[in-house]
């Protein structure tokens, strides 16, 4: 039996464990694969210096370690179990939703869709294959505003 994939990126900042912690995906999903996979020390607008764990997001940080971890990942599991290539899913939030933004655009052949949430990325909307997302967004956000996501949104 073929099992669907799910990936999982947390925040700036945050942790693997975390995320676990956030999502829930294995428990939810049990019948899924549930990765949550950890970012290394990334700058970013807030943390310049890249003091804390983060995500690569932009096309042009290439080559892009992060979604070379993604596909070394993605290729664990292929040969560790029977991964269904047309089910394999990312989500991310905050700065992890921009990395799933990013794994669209790069990956967008790999993925069967995405659900970022408190994101609003910089990438043209032409660089992404029509799929389904779900983009979760919240309207008194304190990082990100609204009406940025609401264009990502529309996009």
């Amino acid at each position: 039996m073929t099992a669907s994939a799910r990936s999982a990126f947390h925040g700036h900042g945050g942790t693997a464990q975390k995320a676990v912690r956030m999502f829930t995906f294995h428990r939810e999903w049990p019948e899924a694969i549930s990765v949550y996979m950890q970012g290394l020390n990334t700058p970013s607008r807030r943390d310049p210096q890249g003091a804390k764990a983060g995500w690569l997001s932009r096309s042009s940080e290439q080559p892009n370690r992060d979604v070379a971890f993604f596909d070394a990942m993605l290729a664990h599991l292929e040969r560790e179990f029977r991964v269904d290539r047309t089910r394999v899913y990312a989500t991310g939030h905050s700065n992890g939703g921009g990395f799933t933004y990013l794994l669209w655009a790069e990956r967008g052949d790999v993925l069967a869709a995405i659900a970022p949430s408190a994101i609003a990325p910089t990438l043209e909307p032409a660089k992404l294959k029509p799929k389904p997302v779900l983009h979760l967004a919240g309207r008194n956000d304190p990082l990100v505003a609204f009406e940025r996501q609401e264009q990502t949104m529309k996009a």
